[in-house]
């Protein structure tokens, strides 16, 4: 979520966790200016090169593979063009002594979406003028919001492509823990007619409020994008197996706070709070930890003070516990269930082991207790698996939490742990974890929701000697007007993924990531 101040891109920095984001460097006036310069550049884009988009290259037909072709900004203007790909890059931290070994047969192939967060953009449990209240508040709305499924239906296209023996969703698949939601994203996995959410009650050009991105007004003007975008459409769906795990923002509202009573109320109800009452707002502490305990206290009450505006009631916006979403995903056959929990182990043929593990506390912050039941599941599934090679998929990287640390004293002893893979910062990243059992690599993948838009492959290989190598690159969504409308306002927004440098680094996207043999 995020906002903006018009006539130019909304500017959206979206934190890691929940609805407080960073402090924007040189306060607000300097934000807005910021702002309106960027969109000037991309109005100028327009007015030189047109509408040009993803799509608009020959060589995009590769199923979006950014070894083949990626997107570039080569002039500095805002307008994204087709470049050359990024070739893989061999990483040889764990790769011990000597040359690299040479890449044997291909063990598995896997593909990776994460933090898609379909959204109800108009629901009265967000919380979109937060911004307005200054630091340490920055956004929780995306001027690319309205076209969240169009471009999960994109990535899965790509994905299709690709043919992996697995398609892991690593969390966060819907924004805000509503029933609505959900449904719509396992529609857009699952394929069939999606109907997606309307967008106007925010950003129709009716709407005087300056904080948010009118595609019919202002720049880059998109005439008719809102109505185009909540069109019914057909999603092809994903054709090989499945496995969804829950993020924060799966199971909280906001990605936060476990429902309360009057939250449930509010997420249901006919208004949504537009300016938060004055005294709310001298209130907040300024320090962005007790700003966030503020905001959660705020949502928890669900008496939201202050000036609404009515909307339409819908009670398909019923807000699900953990357990719920769990369980509605269990039954579309994207995920296991285990003690409400979406834990599961997936074998890929005879040499790669896939471990789920939903590692999101329920109870509305990251401090909660270890899962004994849980820690004795892992311990199982890395003693069971034979000789193959295991890959743990997480939502959230395993150093933000006490449930992290204690998995990670697992896998410290478990030589055959190839990688684990996550998502939720909406950072491209690729660290080497030393161990004394031979190590593994850390892998966590930019958001669909965020520049730059794209799910990562992952080709587990056998080397010579008994060692490993995990051949990772980024895919771009397949060639969609919407999808790659959403990319392109993605890529202008003042403060989204692009200046927080959500695509990493070229060794943290399309790289060979060497493994040792076991020790």
């Amino acid at each position: 979520m995020a906002d903006a101040s018009r006539p130019t891109p909304p500017r959206t920095v979206r934190p890691a966790h929940g609805p407080v984001g960073r402090r924007a460097p040189g306060g607000r006036a300097r934000r807005r200016a910021v702002l309106v310069a960027v969109a000037l550049l991309a109005l100028v884009a327009g007015i030189l090169v047109g509408r040009t988009t993803a799509s608009s290259g020959p060589d995009r037909a590769d199923a979006g593979s950014t070894l083949a072709v990626t997107l570039r900004d080569p002039t500095g203007s805002g307008a994204l063009q087709p470049a050359p790909g990024e070739p893989l890059r061999d990483r040889t931290e764990l790769a011990g002594t000597g040359a690299p070994p040479r890449p044997g047969r291909t063990l598995g192939v896997i593909a990776q979406l994460t933090d898609t967060h379909v959204r109800d953009t108009a629901s009265p449990a967000r919380i979109p003028f937060l911004d307005r209240l200054g630091t340490p508040f920055t956004a929780v709305f995306r001027p690319q919001e309205p076209l969240t499924l169009q471009t999960l239906a994109a990535a899965t296209r790509t994905v299709n492509a690709l043919r992996p023996d697995l398609t892991l969703v690593t969390g966060d698949l819907t924004d805000n823990s509503q029933e609505n939601e959900l449904d719509a994203a396992i529609g857009a996995l699952r394929g069939g007619t999606v109907r997606p959410f309307d967008a106007r009650s925010l950003q129709g050009a009716d709407n005087a409020d300056p904080f948010f991105y009118r595609p019919d007004v202002d720049p880059p003007r998109r005439p008719g994008l809102l109505d185009r975008a909540r069109a019914p459409f057909r999603a092809p769906g994903l054709r090989g197996p499945v496995a969804v795990l829950p993020g924060n923002h799966d199971v909280l509202v906001g990605g936060e706070v476990r429902a309360t009573p009057g939250l449930r109320a509010t997420a249901v109800g006919a208004e949504r709070l537009v300016t938060p009452d004055g005294s709310f707002a001298r209130s907040v502490p300024r320090e962005q930890a007790a700003a966030q305990e503020s905001v959660n206290r705020l949502l928890a009450a669900g008496d939201l003070p202050g000036t609404t505006a009515p909307v339409r009631p819908d009670p398909r916006r019923r807000l699900l516990s953990g357990e719920q979403v769990v369980a509605r995903l269990a039954r579309a056959g994207l995920a296991g269930e285990r003690a409400g929990r979406a834990d599961a182990v997936r074998d890929v043929g005879t040499g790669v082991r896939v471990v789920l593990l939903d590692d999101v506390p329920r109870g509305g912050s990251d401090t909660g207790a270890v899962d004994a039941a849980q820690l004795a599941f892992l311990d199982r599934a890395l003693t069971t698996g034979g000789d193959r090679w295991i890959l743990v998929a997480v939502h959230a990287p395993l150093q933000r939490t006490p449930q992290g640390r204690a998995i990670r004293d697992r896998l410290a002893r478990a030589p055959r742990v190839l990688a684990t893979v996550g998502g939720d910062t909406h950072h491209d990243r690729v660290r080497p974890v030393r161990t004394a059992a031979g190590g593994y690599w850390s892998i966590t993948t930019s958001a669909l929701a965020d520049w730059p838009q794209q799910g990562r492959a992952l080709r587990v290989r056998a080397t010579a000697g008994g060692g490993a190598l995990l051949e990772t690159h980024k895919l771009d969504t397949a060639p969609d007007g919407l999808a790659d409308t959403a990319r392109e306002l993605a890529y202008l927004d003042a403060q989204g993924g692009r200046p927080d440098g959500n695509a990493g680094t070229p060794d943290d996207r399309n790289v060979r990531l060497y493994r040792a043999p076991p020790r």
